[in-house]
């Protein structure tokens, strides 16, 4: 449980302190709906327990200094940060992170998620990128972990960048870390106001709005632009 003391110990995002509120739960995580818990726990093939730590947002650097922790609990004095390699100093995270312990290894869940928007080549690269030199071998309480990295969106996409990223991840400097994919349907009535010209072509210059319809009910509800 050390290494998920050091993951609560570093939680400090705004919103994870506010929904951590408003939604009256009574320790420092959420809890993962029982429907998705166990669809996940499926598709990786390892059963995940109710009581899992769950945070939103999570800083990879926050990861990072967590496991570095565990694998070193009583540093003396500052802790050497030779070419950035513990803390990057940047807002670069991880939309959701589960951990849970199974066989006296911590199990790391990564999750990085796309709605509405398109998976960006460079954001992903960055984010494999990161989690390659977190999850690499001899790194610290890398022997100890089990992660696992999973991409939501409402489409399993052909994009070229995820067939890229599940190959980096898969051999990732001798250090496999299992790459999946997992459906996020998208709620009906959803819709994007875009600005565009006069004749409705997008152009942020320009003094009109159109209307993107994200989901085909919403027209059926709200009668915006029709006679």
């Amino acid at each position: 449980m050390r290494l998920i003391n050091n993951l609560k110990a570093f939680n400090r995002k705004e919103r994870f302190i506010l929904l951590h509120k408003v939604l009256g739960f009574s320790d420092r995580s959420f809890r993962l709906g029982e429907a998705f818990r166990a669809e996940l726990s499926e598709c990786l093939e390892v059963d995940i327990p109710s009581d899992a730590f769950v945070a939103m947002d999570y800083h990879f650097d926050w990861l990072q200094m967590a496991m570095y922790l565990t694998a070193n609990p009583r540093p003396r004095g500052l802790i050497r940060n030779s070419d950035n390699d513990l803390v990057a100093g940047n807002q670069e995270d991880i939309d959701l992170l589960i951990a849970f312990e199974k066989q006296a290894r911590t199990h790391l869940v990564l999750v990085e998620a796309k709605g509405v928007t398109t998976w960006s080549n460079e954001q992903l690269q960055s984010k494999a990128d990161r989690i390659q030199r977190i999850f690499a071998p001899g790194r610290p309480g890398r022997d100890s972990v089990e992660p696992y990295f999973v991409m939501m969106s409402p489409k399993e996409s052909e994009n070229e960048t995820l067939r890229e990223t599940r190959e980096a991840l898969a051999d990732s400097n001798g250090s496999a870390i299992r790459t999946f994919w997992f459906p996020l349907p998208l709620p009906n009535g959803l819709v994007k106001p875009t600005r565009c010209d006069s004749k409705g072509k997008s152009n942020a210059e320009e003094h009109h709005i159109r209307l993107d319809i994200v989901s085909p009910t919403w027209l059926a509800t709200h009668r915006i632009g029709r006679t």
